[in-house]
């Protein structure tokens, strides 16, 4: 007969559950693509509950596959507020159910002391790697604003998380041919790796570059920074990329 569903992080059987977030298969990365397929999960928790978006895969040796992604609470009763949070989850395969590593976020809800007014939530735009070192997840600040925040996140075993309480990077842009300048949005954080990832281990090389999703014209154009911090719309967006130093 048909298997009894998995149970999720607090021991309860589930039904799996859809998400906004799909995949797609090719050979090679000029296609052709599969027909992109919605991810699910099959784990569920008073913190993480739906509104699945912004994945962040790490691929392992064995096939399988740590996700990083973004829910949110449930919408009800004294987390009614907290929309924006992010958790790990781990499946065998890309295909398959993900179940969660923890039922907890990684930042929880009471980290900032904030936190009572963070109406969008805590954490958003997870970007994961895994190295010799443990998990390590950065993220955009949503408490309270959203605006300058960046904020890094380790594990050693991927389920009990910390977060470093300094910013994790600066959101003024030193330029070697044009003055400084600070944007009021930098988001979307992804890292670039020397060597990649390591076939055998699935560890992640050096950290070398920042990349992130800005919005403001930069060199010279202080007057679009009004625009990017209260309608993004009609602010300009980029993509920034930025070399790591050696420390």
């Amino acid at each position: 007969g048909d298997s009894p569903d998995p149970p999720d992080c607090t021991g309860r059987r589930l039904q799996e559950t859809s998400s906004d977030i799909h995949v797609s298969k090719a050979e090679s990365i000029r296609g052709p693509w599969s027909t992109p397929t919605p991810v699910v999960f099959n784990s569920t928790s008073e913190y993480l509950q739906g509104g699945y978006t912004n994945p962040s895969p790490h691929f392992m040796p064995d096939g399988s596959v740590y996700l990083a992604f973004q829910a949110g609470f449930s919408g009800k009763g004294k987390h009614a507020h907290g929309h924006a949070l992010v958790g790990i989850a781990h499946a065998p395969t890309p295909s398959s159910a993900f179940t969660y590593v923890t039922p907890d976020p990684v930042t929880p809800m009471d980290w900032d002391p904030l936190h009572p007014i963070c109406w969008a939530g805590v954490d958003e735009d997870p970007f994961l790697w895994i190295d010799n070192r443990g998990f390590h997840i950065l993220t955009h600040g949503m408490c309270p604003s959203g605006m300058r925040q960046a904020h890094y996140k380790f594990s050693e075993d991927g389920v009990k998380w910390h977060t470093s309480p300094r910013q994790t990077y600066h959101y003024t842009v030193q330029y070697t041919d044009a003055r400084p300048h600070v944007f009021a949005r930098m988001e979307r954080p992804q890292l670039y790796f020397e060597g990649g990832y390591d076939e055998n281990t699935g560890l992640a090389g050096t950290a070398k570059v920042l990349i992130n999703g800005v919005c403001g014209l930069g060199i010279g154009h202080n007057h679009s920074d009004y625009e990017c911090a209260f309608d993004k719309l009609t602010g300009m967006t980029w993509t920034l990329a930025r070399p790591l130093g050696s420390d």
